[in-house]
């Protein structure tokens, strides 16, 4: 796995105001399948370990 690029693609997404300041966009990234699976995985490989070491707070329900 070391070594492989992931490229997303970034779609800009308007909010509201004017369209010509670029601020009022915001970007939306397009990830392909194999990123979206990887994460996935990783995700529940570290959140399984996290929570077997027991280091989160019970109270922490953000940044997790």
């Amino acid at each position: 796995m070391i070594g492989i690029l992931y490229f997303s693609t970034i779609t800009p997404i308007f909010k509201q105001g004017d369209r010509e300041d670029v601020a009022n966009y915001r970007p939306i990234f397009i990830l392909p399948y194999f990123s979206k699976l990887l994460e996935k995985f990783m995700y529940q490989r570290l959140y399984s370990y996290v929570s077997k070491l027991d280091t989160l707070y019970t109270s922490q329900f953000g940044f997790r």
